[in-house]
């Protein structure tokens, strides 16, 4: 057996599919004839604790027949049969190419025998061979390099484009009659259930919105399908039977849906339980989210943290009675909780719950609810929900939570939304989420609406010291790139045109870009005529922007949404219009213009968002205020500016050995670019500190400003 397997993996090739982000290896005969563009291929799927087993045997078994196949590397099982795997890719670890129809039968029948005990994941894209746990079929693309597969006519199809059975081309199957089935009765699932929405699918199974057929009762229908999970102990199936044990077995406490029913169908099981009334507290995010507020709304903020502070304490009474109840929630995020009409709180996905006193049957490990102390520190199941929920708590309010990506310690995480409490003077918060955490008392305590000329200098020679010694490029002054176009005219038409016949409340990357780059070069040129253009397009835009205002806590709110649907502050949608606007103002005045950036502006008064670069976060809605201090004079805008410098300051990395300085617009530490990077807040301190050089009106503090500490 040693002598075959060091054979087998020298003569095995490393290559990487052109189709693929999986890296497999291949076992290629070298006195192999070509195989077939298309024909019927065979997959084996196995779990994490049996697939080395399982390819022993498939490849003793092709490399004695020469028989070309391939498999995937260990380091990638997750990706093939975890919860969130691929439903197209999903349990195929290995698959291997027959020659020919007969060669594979033989295979096939072979194999059914080799590997009979041997249990994998649902291979949804294939047909399963009878009663085998792990082995598939299915006719598609062997040679060819395209997805694409030929029936007799020559009528081309999409090979294996959806998570089920399919063979268009109508290919003689050899095994038909094994799966030829009687008559059945008809489904209790469709039969009992109407589903009206699909809330998600994944690899392990969907969920769905239903009702009851026979008293329209409001059901949630979760899927788990047969023979998919990461290993025999932890199926998709032992899974949802571990949640309905849950949620009987909490029934009395409030916290929990009820079970309605559940059942096997089709080799599948479905528990249905009620659908809890209200929205997903990832949903409310979107209506409370502080952060997006100006400051100078101070009746707004009050009414939001009051808001805040009665859910906060909902959650973490929840949590306590879940505890006392000896219940482990374990799956923490704000996708799992559903807030109604009457503020009242409920846990939805109790899958990976658990007694506390019984062994854990499943741990979750999502990156935004967990740090390095979870798994350093002996912490008691209790202490690990307890520090998950001051995470959700700071992810329902400034999402600082995503820098536990960058930084698994916490101290990014915390740094951040210790500025955001002092911002908004939100000591109450700090106080419950630093008791769940564990942290000490605050020490940062800096003012936020004031800055010294020496410490933006500081900041700025930090940063050029950084790129030096990383090796980084940066620009020489604060002005952001812009392209010179020759055909301005053009393209100013052009734009205009494109927003008009749009009649939408759109505003893509492409417009923001094509209008910023407009700006400038119609600012350099200095044509009467094009200034007139310039200014036209703006006042449409902002006429656009006041007549599609939104209804925000009793307050009128106007921005544009984006190509993901959300509306955007930001410089690479509405940000632009505000931002071309003004900088049309410092050269051609206008005052209709003017009167429609002050009611407009006060939309865009971001103090806390998911990441500070310029184009996509929060350096460039900074640099928008700082200009609106420029043009209009208004000292709140510059002392908005500064407390956004301050924000941005939290997010520069806690530790001097970094390679990192600030995360780019990807959550991601890399110095980035000027639009998404390092290189455009950069730009954003420059401006900050020759408009402070050149001030002669000291900014005074503002009472918003505000300690947390006691």
């Amino acid at each position: 057996g040693q002598v075959f397997f060091h054979i087998f993996w020298v003569v095995t090739l490393i290559m990487q599919s052109r189709h693929s982000k999986f890296q497999f290896h291949y076992y290629v005969p070298s006195a192999m004839s070509n195989l077939p563009q298309q024909g019927w291929k065979v997959h084996v799927s196995a779990f994490y604790d049996n697939y080395r087993k399982v390819l022993k045997k498939v490849a003793k078994y092709c490399y004695l027949k020469r028989i070309p196949f391939k498999y995937v590397l260990s380091i990638q099982l997750r990706d093939l049969l975890g919860k969130q795997a691929s439903r197209l890719a999903a349990g195929k670890l290995i698959t291997i190419y027959p020659k020919d129809d007969q060669q594979f039968e033989e295979i096939v029948l072979d194999l059914y025998k080799a590997l009979r005990n041997i249990h994998g994941p649902y291979i949804l894209t294939d047909r399963r061979y009878r009663n085998s746990r792990c082995l598939y079929y299915r006719y598609g693309t062997i040679a060819r390099q395209n997805r694409t597969i030929y029936s007799k006519n020559g009528v081309p199809f999409q090979d294996a484009s959806q998570p089920t059975y399919a063979n268009p081309t109508l290919a003689k199957d050899p095994f038909i009659a094994d799966h030829e089935k009687k008559h059945q009765r008809p489904l209790k699932l469709f039969s009992e259930y109407e589903i009206t929405d699909v809330y998600r699918y994944s690899n392990f199974g969907g969920t769905y919105k239903a009702i009851r057929l026979s008293d329209n009762l409001p059901v949630i229908i979760k899927e788990a399908r047969s023979y998919l999970g990461e290993s025999e102990r932890l199926t998709a199936i032992k899974l949802r039977k571990h949640e309905r044990e849950i949620l009987q077995k909490y029934a009395t406490t409030g916290l929990l849906p009820e079970v309605v029913d559940s059942f096997i169908e089709s080799e599948n099981y479905y528990l249905i339980t009620t659908r809890v009334k209200g929205k997903t507290l990832t949903e409310l995010k979107n209506h409370i989210y502080l952060g997006g507020v100006s400051l100078d709304q101070p009746v707004l903020i009050e009414k939001i943290k009051s808001q805040i502070v009665r859910i906060a304490q909902s959650l973490n009474h929840l949590f306590k009675v879940a505890h006392q109840h000896g219940l482990f929630l374990n799956d923490v995020s704000l996708d799992n909780f559903v807030i109604d009409r009457n503020e009242k709180i409920t846990f939805i996905d109790a899958e990976a719950s658990n007694t506390v006193k019984s062994p854990l049957l499943t741990q979750t490990n999502t990156p935004d609810y967990n740090d390095d102390h979870m798994l350093i520190d002996d912490l008691t199941l209790i202490e690990i929900d307890n520090k998950r929920l001051g995470y959700m708590l700071i992810d329902l309010v400034c999402s600082a939570n995503d820098l536990l990506r960058v930084d698994p310690s916490g101290k990014q995480t915390r740094k951040v939304f210790e500025r955001f409490c002092q911002i908004y003077n939100f000591v109450n918060l700090w106080d419950l989420v630093a008791t769940l955490e564990g942290w000490k008392l605050a020490n940062d305590n800096c003012t936020l609406s004031t800055v010294s000329v020496s410490e933006i200098t500081s900041e700025i020679e930090e940063i050029t010291t950084f790129a030096s010694t990383q090796h980084y490029g940066i620009m020489p002054d604060h002005e952001y790139p812009r392209f010179n176009i020759v055909q301005v005219e053009d393209v100013l038409k052009n734009l205009h045109t494109r927003i008009i016949k749009r009649n939408s409340n759109l505003f893509t990357k492409v417009d923001a870009e094509d209008l910023l780059n407009v700006t400038e070069n119609t600012i350099r040129i200095r044509s009467p005529k094009l200034q007139k253009e310039l200014q036209t397009l703006v006042y449409f835009l902002l006429r656009r922007l006041k007549n599609n205002g939104r209804e925000y806590y009793g307050n009128q709110h106007y921005l544009f949404t984006n190509e993901s649907g959300n509306y955007s502050p930001y410089l690479v949608s509405s940000g632009a219009v505000l931002f071309a606007s003004l900088s049309s103002l410092k050269h051609f005045p206008d005052k209709k213009i003017i009167r429609l950036v002050k009611e407009i502006l006060p939309s865009f008064d971001a103090s806390v968002v998911r990441n500070v670069s310029y184009s996509y976060g929060l350096s460039g809605i900074a640099d928008l205020f700082l200009t609106a201090y420029e043009i209009l004079g208004d000292q709140y805008y510059l002392h908005s500016a500064i407390t956004k410098f301050r924000v941005i300051q939290s997010f520069k990395a806690v530790s001097p050995n970094c390679r990192w300085l600030y995360i780019d617009k990807s959550l991601q530490p890399k110095f980035g670019h000027y639009d998404d990077g390092t290189p455009g807040i950069l730009a954003f301190y420059r401006h900050l500190l020759n408009v402070l050089q050149n001030n002669k009106i000291v900014p005074q503090e503002r009472e918003l400003s505000h300690e947390i500490y006691k």
